[in-house]
């Protein structure tokens, strides 16, 4: 860095309005953790804080929780800084993501604003060269999470915190607020996977193009006891049940399928080693029928009694 220092600065001059021009977490909650603020509170910042000389005092380029920390517990105590003056938009931003790295991985939406900070600092042309040598994935695997920070604030934490898969918060963006709210609700109250919610998504998706209602009404009209409020203790067994209900109602011909299927299967008789199973979803008439072997000798001796059936 060019004409870099470290100096001590009043806290007060490090509060300007556009504090968290450059900061990843700019699209969350700008509370700082506990475990962050008892950690100032204890030992004071053990990581300056980087800024860089603004024409009315000081810009914060990275630290802005650890700040925030120092506000949280009333502290006036002027802030060692570390202040620096960029040689290149290239090496400062380098330099935001590995502040960053070296706090924990960029979460999606993090990286969403990192990369939103790329497009905004340098031509367009150079964005995906810079993309790449920072080493945070593929331009266009990373470039397709942009819409994430269109979200609300509670599912941008959500997805920060990994509740909520990114992949589900992509398709959230293209549904009204109400509802990405309301399923990302749902999903923090029965603890769904990240496939799970995908697949919650994608199944109620289809029942209100069938049905022509909305998820709010779906849900209180079809699916009531599922609601957040109505959740019982036992949530994974309310997830399970969930799943299953939206499942049948999204594929009433292959839940028919599979309850047909467990019926002729439990009147066959299968031995204990023996498993029955058929394909995805039914989209073949195909089964498949498993047999287990104590050993090799086992099964050579039954194969010797059905493999002129098998012919």
């Amino acid at each position: 860095m060019k004409n870099e220092s470290f100096q001590t600065i009043a806290l007060k001059t490090l509060l300007d309005a556009d504090g968290d021009r450059f900061s990843l977490h700019r699209d969350l909650d700008s509370t700082p953790s506990p475990e962050l603020v008892n950690s100032v509170k204890r030992h004071g910042l053990l990581h300056p804080p980087i800024v860089m000389k603004a024409a009315d005092g000081y810009q914060v380029v990275c630290g802005r929780y650890r700040i925030q920390a120092l506000l949280t517990i009333k502290s006036h105590q002027d802030v060692l800084c570390r202040v620096i003056e960029p040689a290149d938009k290239e090496t400062f931003l380098s330099l935001i993501l590995e502040d960053q790295r070296l706090c924990g991985p960029l979460s999606a939406i993090m990286t969403a604003r990192f990369v939103k900070l790329v497009d905004r600092l340098v031509p367009e042309s150079a964005g995906d060269d810079i993309i790449k040598q920072c080493n945070i994935g593929p331009c266009g695997q990373v470039r397709r999470l942009l819409p994430l920070l269109t979200l609300e604030e509670s599912i941008r934490q959500a997805i920060h915190h990994g509740s909520v898969s990114d992949r589900t918060g992509l398709v959230l963006c293209s549904m009204t607020p109400e509802d990405r709210i309301f399923f990302c609700d749902l999903f923090m109250a029965l603890g769904l996977n990240k496939n799970k919610q995908k697949q919650l998504v994608d199944m109620c998706r289809v029942l209100t193009v069938h049905t022509g209602k909305s998820i709010k009404d779906l849900f209180h009209e079809d699916f009531s006891e599922f609601l957040p409020k109505n959740l019982p203790a036992n949530t994974p067994q309310a997830a399970a049940r969930l799943m299953r209900a939206v499942h049948e109602a999204s594929h009433p011909l292959s839940s028919e399928a599979e309850k047909h299927f467990h019926e002729q299967k439990k009147g066959l008789g299968l031995p204990a080693n023996c498993s029955l199973s058929h394909s995805p979803a039914f989209e073949k008439d195909q089964v498949t029928l498993s047999i287990d072997f104590i050993n090799i000798a086992e099964m050579n001796r039954v194969w010797k009694v059905i493999r002129h059936h098998l012919e």
